[in-house]
Order: C-alpha cells, then structure tokens, then sequence
C-alpha cells in the first residue's frame, strides 16, 4: 500500500486512500464524461485494497496509474504515471521511501525502466485531471509553414550588416597590407584579430613538420578573411564562446585521448569583454567542435582562395537562376524531370534547397537518401517529445531551432561526410580483430534548456554499414563527437548569392 501516515489505523487510511481516488476520478469525469475507463490497482501483498487508479482510454496504448502519497503531515500530493503499454498490474508496484525519496527513484522494476514516460506531481486534482487529458487528446501536429522570401532575405541582410560592422574598408586594405609585408600581429590588431600564438614555445610541442605547417600556415593566414567568416549570431556579430579550429598539429608528447594541438580562432565570453577574435595555439578534442576550417581553408587561408564552387559548395554546376525563379513552378518542373531520372546532380540539389523553402524537408532529403526520424518529425510539429526516464513537453523554441535546421541543412553532403568518417575509423578497427567497425554517428547540436549529462541532441547516422543511406533523429546522447558544420550546413555563401545580397568582402 502506499506510503500512509503512520498515526492512522489501516481500516481509516484505506477509507482516505479511496477517497481521494475518487476526487481525481469524479474531476476527470466531470470535464470529460464518460470517456475513460477506470479500475483499481491491487496491492504487492494482494489484498483487496486499493494501491492506485488505473485510467485508460478506448484506442489509445497505455495506461494512467495515479496514487497519493503522504507525508507525516496529512496532505494530498498526487502523484500520476503514464505508460505506454498495458501490463500486469503487479508488473509494476512502489516501495515506501524516505520522505525527500523523488518520484524518479520510486521503482527500479523493468516495466519502470522501459515504459516509464512521464511523472507529475500537484496537490490538486483538477491539475492532474488535465495532465490526463492532455495526454489522452494531445494537440494536432502544426504544419511547416513555407519560409517567406522577404523574411529570409531581410534576415540575411541583417547578417550581412552585421558583418560589415566588424571592420572598415580603411581596416581591412591596411590588414592586408601588414599581412603582405609579415607583419601578422599587426595585421590582426587592424580587424580585431589579437594574436598570441607563440611560435618559439610552439617549437618544443609539436614535430618537425608540423612546426613548418604551423609557420607556413601563419604566413598564409588572411586576418580580415578569418574575422569576417567568423560564425555570427543572427544579427551579424560574432557569436560568443565559440572556438573555429583552423588546423591541427601533431605533438611530440602524447596529449591524452583524442587530443591534438591546433590553431584555434576564439571569440569574447560576453559582449562586455573587448570584442575582438583571440588566435591561440593549444590543444584540443577537434571532434568535439562544431567549426573545423581544416577542410574549409577557403575561410582563412591564402593558398585557398582560388577553390573552386565545387568543393567550397559540395556540389558542380548548381544552377543559382533556378533558385531565383518562382518557387513552386521551378519545383514543379524539376520534379516532373526527376521522375525519369533526367535531373543532374546540380538540379537535384537547386530542387532540395526549393523544397526546404516550402518546408518540405522529407522530400528535400529523400532526394539524397536521407530520412528524418519519427522524434524529429514530433518537435517539428511542435507535438510533446519522450524519451526514456525523461519527458520534453512542446515548446516553440525547440520547433523553431529544428525547422531552421532542417533548412539550413545540406543533405548533399550528409553521405560523403559519413562515408569519410567511416573511411578513417575503418583503418583503426582493422587493427582491433574481431571487433565491428562503428557505424558513424555525429551529433549536430544539442537543444537549448537542458542540464542532463545526456541531452536530446540532433543526430545524424549511416544506415548500415555499407553508408548509403543515413537519418537525422533526435535522440538522448552524451556524446560529444560532432560533425562539422561545414559537412552539414548550407553555404551562406549560397544564400547571398541567390537572394543578391551583397556581402561586399565576397566580390574581392
């Protein structure tokens, strides 16, 4: 039975017991008539008392277990239960606790562990009568709304703005005038770009080659370039506490797991600190970052401002004219020539990139092989989200943040990046016998409001081994290996281009 006052006789607490089940049951009964089927929950020991109320609901899978619980004090504090499928009533039972005991440690049985979807507790019935409710008659799930072109272009203008605010013109001819003559520090310190890489402690880290990679590296590098492409926030500035790995450096002494040393592009911690980029030289986990240059060097690297659309974009010969046309006649075209297998790969992804415009991100990433999971499709239409132990009820700003995602989204380069993956663990696991290769799996990002070790993050993996065909989920993870941003997000680069936004450095 459950925890009862330890001053009440057994025959009186049975009597308060069933009362107050009878409270919650006539409140659910009195907003939503004979709709629910209730039954009483039987005892560990058997007996014909009453433990809970079992409330279910005709075509709906699962089950309501509600019982009070007290404290020495006399009080009702409701404690409801929901699970997803109908067991054996002994299958699931409490214990008594400690009184600070929290409704997460009530039970360790199995069904617990694998049905367990959500917990509430409240001193009024009423309040627990809409918990059932809600989840008896959840909301339908909100369409994607096409994404409006004024709005869009409107917001990368702001971007771009934002962007022109981080140096002159005056600044970045001088910047690049220092960095000609050799005069890296001073070359920075004209964009707010403060340099503090020391290359004769450098000399005692890292290897030979690597120290003449670091050199070179630091002569090649571009201030302004690196500054101006450093990630923004929506209105353009910088965003904070972000660190871009440039490029790494093999270490003559072993760093522990997974470290290397790098050349890393930092920015301030808050907006009252001095707002400029710190490049620092120190050692890092790459995988565990979301900005890696070391394959993007278009970014920052001299040597690499000539690299072709192909490589820089993830795609040859993508056709920007389509992307400026009417939307729903250019989609409608193409997707009558994609039935006979006619599109080139370009047209392909011009199609994807217009679909994700209307909100239509299934087919945008069917068209790459790529599917979106049955979590993801939930927070997108803004529906209530479980997981095991934990429950994520709707929230606009987990819809919003995963929508924009699935815009910005480049599911082109979702498989090779995968696939590249694969190639450079499958080395590693050759030398291990008998154990499976991984199939790779990288996190995006993790959702915003979380203090979980294991957060419900944007997750992307092969299907299979053979990598070809990968998913985007939302899934609970403690990983913190991560997949670029430049291997899964659309060039900016693109959109300035198709919305004729002039980004001003970008024509240079």
């Amino acid at each position: 039975m459950a925890n009862l006052p330890s001053n009440l006789s057994k025959e009186v607490g049975e009597q308060l017991y069933q009362s107050l089940l009878e409270v919650v049951q006539r409140q659910i009964e009195q907003q939503v008539p004979n709709t629910f089927t209730f039954s009483r929950k039987p005892t560990q020991s058997n007996s014909q008392a009453a433990s809970g109320l079992i409330v279910q609901k005709a075509g709906l899978d699962g089950y309501c277990h509600i019982f009070p619980v007290f404290n020495h004090m006399v009080t009702e504090n409701w404690r409801l239960v929901i699970l997803d499928t109908l067991q054996e009533y002994n299958a699931l039972f409490y214990k008594a606790l400690p009184e600070e005991t929290t409704i997460d440690q009530w039970a360790s049985l199995q069904h617990f562990h694998e049905d367990f979807l959500e917990g509430t507790a409240s001193p009024d019935p009423a309040e627990i009568a809409d918990k059932i409710i809600e989840w008896a008659f959840p909301p339908p799930r909100q369409p994607v709304l096409p994404f409006q072109l004024d709005v869009q272009r409107l917001a990368l203008e702001i971007v771009a703005h934002g962007r022109r605010l981080r140096f002159t013109d005056a600044d970045r001819i001088r910047a690049q005038w220092l960095q000609r003559m050799g005069r890296l520090q001073d070359a920075g310190n004209a964009v707010n770009l403060h340099v503090t890489v020391d290359l004769r402690q450098a000399r005692s880290m890292v290897t030979t080659d690597s120290l003449h990679a670091l050199e070179a590296d630091l002569h090649c590098l571009l201030p302004d370039r690196l500054v101006w492409h450093f990630p923004s926030q929506r209105d353009g500035r910088w965003s904070l506490r972000q660190r871009v790995i440039l490029a790494t450096y093999e270490s003559r002494e072993s760093l522990g797991r997974f470290r290397k040393l790098a050349l890393v592009a930092v920015s301030p911690a808050r907006r009252r600190d001095p707002q400029r980029i710190q490049l620092q030289f120190e050692a890092v986990i790459p995988e565990n970052h979301l900005h890696r240059w070391d394959s993007a060097r278009w970014f920052w690297d001299e040597r690499a401002q000539n690299t072709a659309d192909a490589q820089r974009w993830g795609i040859e010969g993508l056709l920007l004219d389509i992307l400026r046309q009417d939307r729903k006649l250019s989609i409608t075209a193409l997707q009558e020539r994609s039935d006979s297998a006619s599109l080139t790969r370009g047209e392909r992804v011009a199609l994807a990139i217009l679909l994700q415009d209307e909100g239509r991100f299934d087919e945008a990433l069917c068209l790459f092989d790529v599917t979106i999971g049955e979590n993801l499709w939930k927070v997108i239409g803004n529906e209530k989200v479980y997981f095991r132990y934990y429950h994520y009820p709707r929230t606009q700003t987990w819809t919003t943040a995963v929508q924009n995602s699935m815009w910005q989204c480049a599911p082109w380069r979702l498989l090779p990046a995968l696939q590249m993956a694969k190639d450079k663990i499958e080395p590693l696991h050759a030398l291990n016998r008998g154990k499976h290769s991984r199939i790779p799996t990288f996190r995006l990002y993790a959702l915003s409001g979380q203090r979980d070790a294991r957060k419900v993050s944007l997750v992307v993996s092969a299907i299979g081994r053979d990598v070809t065909h990968s998913k985007i989920e939302l899934t609970q993870t403690g990983s913190n290996r991560r997949l670029a941003a430049v291997h899964w997000q659309r060039p900016l680069e693109i959109d300035f281009l198709r919305y004729g936004v002039l980004e001003g450095i970008l024509s240079d």
